[in-house]
């Protein structure tokens, strides 16, 4: 209000000494410097309004990125969980308690050979074993289970002495998994450390599972797809071989099978390369049996993602074209399944 006053008066001595228009010109100077700095005022709290609602933005996003980054690790939880619970129901899977299987950590190389075991429903003859093994690195509780597995070729430990101590990662399980299945990296059918390829084709890798950081969630994820998974060069899945020996009965299986909210889809049987892309259309299983004329892919093909298309012989099926495989391709009485014709 001073302010005002003091303007007030200074126009008014103005005034007397300038004729009218020095006065109007005064005036209109005045006003637009005052016209100026407000302009500059409104600007730069415009500007300051912007850069505020830009660094809000950008926290928005920033938060918005977090949290989808984090929905992936909290959405698999459930499923580990529910499946977890469906492989103890068979007798393949223990936590470390009753009530707590511990999946958000990751296993030892020890606990994880344990859980393979137990998953091939081999842990009593395990415990009975009475075979040795060269580590010195191994707890005295684990010595039967480790020797067992020695034995029968599904571990050969991280050097000549040493079973190794560390964590268990995805290669080293899909490894033991697939060894089990009757692949073998020593005769080149993978490669110990890069096993995914396979591991996908033989359908043992959900992409639920995070092989950068391999939890004991994953090996659940890992084993209960194992048992739709064929043996190599045969017919017979992990869990029809379980079956033959008396690990569980197919009712247990389809009452797990049910508690995990998973159907059994019914198979439908192609035999040229017309019936083959009518059926990918709609179709979850598919067999691939010609009757010895080989079905040949020509053009483009693509196997869409949790389609499974099983070539009954080796010798049905070949590839003169692309073929896409999102899916996955199990190929009976041939190691074909290893070619890169096969694989992404």
């Amino acid at each position: 209000m001073c302010e005002l006053l003091r303007l007030a008066y200074f126009f008014a001595k103005v005034s007397v000494l300038l004729t009218y228009w020095q006065f109007v010109l005064v005036i209109l100077s005045v006003s637009m410097t005052f016209c100026q700095s407000t302009r500059h005022y409104l600007m730069k709290e415009v500007r300051d309004m912007k850069s505020g609602i830009r660094k809000i933005l950008v926290v928005t996003l920033a938060l918005a990125l977090c949290f989808s980054m984090m929905l992936p690790a909290y959405a698999a939880a459930p499923e580990a969980e529910t499946k977890a619970a469906a492989l103890k129901q068979l007798g393949l899977f223990m936590g470390v308690s009753d009530t707590d299987f511990a999946l958000d950590r990751a296993p030892t190389r020890v606990e994880a050979l344990v859980m393979l075991l137990r998953t091939l429903g081999v842990e009593d003859d395990a415990k009975a074993s009475t075979a040795t093994h060269p580590f010195t690195d191994v707890p005295g509780w684990a010595d039967s289970y480790i020797a067992y597995a020695y034995e029968n070729g599904l571990t050969k430990g991280v050097s000549d002495t040493s079973f190794g101590t560390d964590d268990a990662d995805s290669d080293m399980y899909l490894t033991f998994m697939l060894r089990a299945l009757g692949y073998s990296d020593t005769d080149g059918d993978f490669v110990w450390n890069t096993p995914d390829t396979l591991a996908k084709a033989v359908g043992i890798l959900p992409d639920s599972v995070n092989t950068s950081k391999f939890m004991r969630s994953d090996v659940v994820l890992v084993s209960w797809a194992a048992l739709g998974a064929y043996l190599k060069g045969g017919s017979q899945s992990l869990a029809d071989k379980l079956m033959a020996e008396g690990a569980f009965t197919n009712e247990a299986l389809e009452t797990a099978t049910v508690s995990v909210g998973e159907t059994k889809p019914a198979p439908v049987s192609v035999s040229s390369l017309d019936k083959l892309q009518e059926a990918l259309q709609t179709a979850k299983v598919i067999n691939v049996d010609t009757a010895g004329t080989p079905l040949v892919v020509t053009g483009e093909l693509t196997i869409p993602q949790g389609v499974i298309v099983v070539v009954n012989r080796g010798s049905d099926f070949y590839v003169e074209g692309t073929l896409t495989n999102n899916g996955t391709i199990k190929v009976m009485g041939a190691d074909a399944v290893v070619s890169a014709d096969f694989i992404n």
